[in-house]
């Protein structure tokens, strides 16, 4: 049994090529992401880019994609937190 892919990986159907322009449409920073420039920077045409992110749901994915990120940071967040509140502890019974 194959283990489920998470939206932000190669998806079934999807070529080498439109996953590629996916990764990078994925990676441009959410307020510079467009399929124009998208298109620009990869030399293709608008139009292709637009067929790639309908046939493979690129902002659903893009959304998924985001959505994990701020989880990772939240989770960082929250252990530096828990970090620093048993340094402050450590400190404290140093000086009892």
């Amino acid at each position: 049994m194959e283990a489920l892919k998470s939206s932000w990986e190669r998806q079934a159907q999807e070529s080498a090529k439109a996953y590629a322009a996916f990764c990078a449409y994925r990676d441009t920073p959410p307020s510079k992401r467009s399929h124009r420039g998208l298109a620009h920077m990869l030399g293709k045409s608008s139009a292709l880019i637009s067929r790639w992110s309908g046939r493979h749901q690129w902002l659903a994915r893009v959304a998924a994609w985001d959505d994990e990120l701020d989880r990772q940071r939240r989770l960082k967040q929250i252990e530096a937190i828990q970090e620093m509140g048993e340094r402050q502890a450590t400190i404290a019974l140093m000086y009892q």
